[in-house]
């Protein structure tokens, strides 16, 4: 078992206290685990599902199951280096009301603004599913999401920005892209980044950029985190497509002690993280895990019905004390629940806390 170093708890930030599961508790809110940067690349073959997650920068070749010959593969490389991409057209920082204002004034410009999530769409519900930019040019919106400055974000059919699916109402966001006025919408900005935080406090080193080859030409570049999905001949039936997915991740990696073992958990601290959580992945390496962080307590629900393989879920007070453990099942979709508020969750692979002597009322080391 890990010996317990506290972390500071914010005494200032102590709350009103609330009923939660009918008990009078007091909410304390906990500052994040210090953590380091870490970045990785997923690519996944959509005909079988199969998927690759590359963790170094490098030159690989991986090789799939031609989805329409039998007994035939597909061959693909993908470089990855530490670039920095070229630097992008400065945006104009704005206030939502200056964005509006703007808007208002026919003004077409680069912003970057920060703003609270209300509510997206998709395409074919309300909201826009094709528009014309004041250039003439028509743009297909893949979906659309509206902030509670009045702002209308716009999201390219082209692009996949992730967060705009994770954010929930009241979520501070930061969104760049070009303001413009819709008829019968208003204000509007064609999104090309959406983050949860300041992008000029993300800059910790060099990015990777990552290259997609397909017989012997470049098919697919991802300079910043996001995903690419690609369309590509295949090379054994004329004709036909094979469809491939791209994601370049940027998260957080947290050091843990616990059962004597030292532990590397990704840090999922925002909505995007905690929603993707650990779906599409087929394992987890040796003493890896993912460690879910929320600065309030409460009572998470999780479930396993995108996720492919078992998982042993420990819950945990903002002390490091588990509280439970449950084991779950993929495709398991009976949501579970720890039995008072916690700060964080731990899901390593089945059987790891057994294996390793932890139980209900140890705790973690968490820095």
């Amino acid at each position: 078992m890990g010996v317990l170093r506290m972390r500071k708890i914010t005494l200032a930030a102590l709350l009103l206290t609330v009923s939660l599961a009918g008990t009078a508790a007091t909410r304390l809110t906990v500052g994040p685990p210090s953590s380091r940067p870490a970045r990785d690349v997923e690519v996944v073959w959509i005909g079988s599902g199969r998927q690759e997650r590359l963790t170094e920068p490098g030159e690989f070749e991986l090789r799939f199951a031609c989805s329409h010959v039998e007994g035939q593969e597909a061959v693909m490389d993908v470089l990855i280096s530490r670039e920095r991409p070229p630097r992008r057209e400065e945006a104009l920082r704005a206030t939502p009301e200056a964005v509006r204002e703007m808007a208002t004034r026919g003004q077409v410009a680069n912003v970057l603004f920060r703003d609270e999530f209300a509510r997206v769409h998709y395409a074919g519900e309300a909201g826009p599913a094709a528009v014309s930019l004041p250039d003439g040019q028509r743009l297909r919106v893949a979906h659309s999401f509206l902030t509670r400055g009045g702002i209308l974000g716009l999201c390219p059919a082209d692009s996949d920005l992730e967060l705009a699916r994770a954010a929930v109402p009241g979520d501070t966001i930061y969104v760049r892209g070009q303001v413009f006025t819709l008829p019968g919408f208003g204000t509007c900005v064609l999104v090309d980044d959406l983050r949860f935080r300041d992008p000029a406090e993300e800059t910790e080193e060099p990015a990777w950029t990552v290259g997609l080859q397909w017989q012997g030409r470049t098919v697919a570049t991802l300079s910043e985190p996001g995903h690419r999905r690609v369309a590509v001949p295949c090379a054994h039936q004329p004709g036909a497509r094979e469809v491939v997915g791209l994601r370049l991740r940027e998260f957080r990696m947290v050091d843990l002690r616990l059962g004597g073992q030292a532990v590397s958990a990704e840090l999922a601290a925002d909505p995007e993280s905690r929603s993707y959580g650990l779906q599409g992945r087929d394992g987890l390496p040796q003493n890896h895990g993912m460690l879910f962080f929320w600065e309030q307590p409460l009572r998470p629900t999780f479930a396993m019905k995108t996720v492919s393989f078992p998982l042993s879920i420990a819950f945990i007070r903002a002390d490091g004390t588990i509280v439970s453990i449950e084991q779950m099942q993929p495709g398991d979709r009976r949501g579970v629940r720890p039995p008072v508020p916690v700060n964080y969750v731990l899901e390593m692979e089945q059987g790891w806390f057994r294996e390793h002597g932890v139980r209900v009322g140890d705790r973690i080391e968490i820095p």
